[in-house]
């Protein structure tokens, strides 16, 4: 009786190392992971200057032309914009997993504010408020045979179709339009499209330049347990 007691003692001693050994190696897993995972700030760190350059200052620079050399054409302009934005569309996921980095491992901060405004543009303008403007898929680039406009006629054609109408009569076709055709209807409806959004994500661009470079966002312990 002694014997079998002694041993039940044993067991469960043994059994009870046993858990709190499983329970110990699997949060040091999770220190280790969390320890050795990419920093969200570093990452938006080591993201922004591609961010500067290839995505703010070449829409500067497309809103330059649109104004300047194309005289305000917006159906000029709309393949050259979607060529500069979708591919950030395409990365909207990898994006997104830094801005929910930075809230799980930051206080509220300018960066991750600015982060979340450039998610919701990017967002914008890959869905289109012009009812999918935009057909390319992942990947694909823009083209005059993927890009749709004229919505707001009910029927929407590809940019090669409008460009073939540029030289219609201006008729009074509706009301309060004067001297315009089909063509001018939809260059303003396309010059307005891409002047909001080239603006938001500038905006929100020159702001997480300014957030990372003027100061460090509080932080909070990175080494928490899941």
């Amino acid at each position: 009786m002694g014997n079998q007691l002694v041993s039940l003692t044993v067991m469960a001693v043994v059994t009870a190392i046993a858990i709190v050994v499983t329970i110990f190696r699997h949060e040091l897993d999770s220190v280790r992971f969390n320890f050795f995972k990419p920093d969200p700030l570093a990452e938006l760190k080591t993201l922004l200057p591609e961010l500067g350059l290839e995505l703010r200052d070449r829409l500067a620079s497309l809103q330059f032309l649109l104004s300047h050399t194309w005289r305000n054409d917006g159906v000029k302009a709309i393949v050259p914009f979607f060529t500069i934005v979708s591919p950030w569309y395409d990365r909207l996921g990898k994006i997104r997993a830094i801005h929910q980095g930075m809230l799980k491992s930051y206080r509220d901060t300018t960066a991750a504010t600015n982060l979340a405004q450039l998610c919701e543009s990017l967002q914008l303008v890959g869905e289109s408020l012009f009812r999918g403007m935009s057909k390319t898929r992942q990947i694909e680039e823009a083209s005059e045979d993927n890009i749709f406009l004229g919505e707001i006629f009910g029927w929407p054609k590809p940019v090669w179709f409008w460009k073939k109408l540029r030289h219609d009569p201006k008729n009074y076709f509706l009301p309060g339009v004067q001297e315009m055709n089909p063509y001018d209807v939809v260059s303003v409806e396309t010059r307005d499209f891409i002047n909001a959004h080239a603006a938001k994500i500038i905006k929100a661009v020159d702001g997480l330049e300014a957030a990372c470079q003027n100061r460090q966002p509080a932080r909070r312990s990175i080494l928490h347990f899941n």
